[in-house]
Parts: structure tokens; C-alpha cells; sequence
């Protein structure tokens, strides 16, 4: 899901201690290797998030504004699935 076929991408930087990049790590390595193929961070933290995402605009519990962020969140998500990615050969992408 991080920019492949070129596209643009947004980087984020989250500060952890070295126990919690520990655990992150450890976590990701564990998924990685139950999925039977290398999960970079971007693909992980994405997996990780996504069902949460999309439980959240039917939580009739939640504010509105945040139950449309959440469904406004998905549809970029799915939108972006669905676009075609054109192959371009080369070096494939780096997992840490």
C-alpha cells in the first residue's frame, strides 16, 4: 500500500521509546511471518488499523464528524485499491 507504481507518498514519523519500537518490530516480524511473506511497516500498520476503521462509522456511539472521517478514510482507502497500478520493473521495495 506505500506508493506502488510510483505514486506519491506522505511520510509520518511517530517517536517511540526503544521498548515500544521493540514490541512494533516483534509484532510486525510475528505477522510477517503468519502471512508467510515480508510485511513492511506501511502494509502492517495499515492491517492493523483497517478493521477498526471500518467499524467505526457504525458506531452509532461515536460524534458524527468522526464516524464521516472514518467512512471518508475508507473510501480513500478502497479508491485506491481499486486503481490500476502499472507494473514497472526494477528493484522491488526495501523491508526493514
Amino acid at each position: 500500500m506505500a506508493a506502488p507504481g510510483g505514486r506519491r507518498t506522505h511520510h509520518t514519523v511517530i517517536y517511540l521509546s526503544w521498548p515500544e519500537a521493540n514490541a512494533f518490530e516483534a509484532l510486525r516480524a510475528l505477522d510477517s511471518h503468519l502471512a508467510g511473506r515480508p510485511l513492511s511497516r506501511a502494509d502492517w500498520l495499515i492491517g492493523a488499523i483497517e478493521p477498526r476503521l471500518r467499524q467505526a462509522p457504525d458506531d452509532a456511539s461515536l460524534p458524527v464528524h468522526l464516524r464521516a472521517r472514518c467512512r471518508a478514510a475508507l473510501e480513500g482507502l478502497d479508491s485506491e485499491r481499486a486503481r490500476l497500478s502499472p507494473h514497472r520493473p526494477g528493484r522491488p521495495p526495501s523491508v526493514y
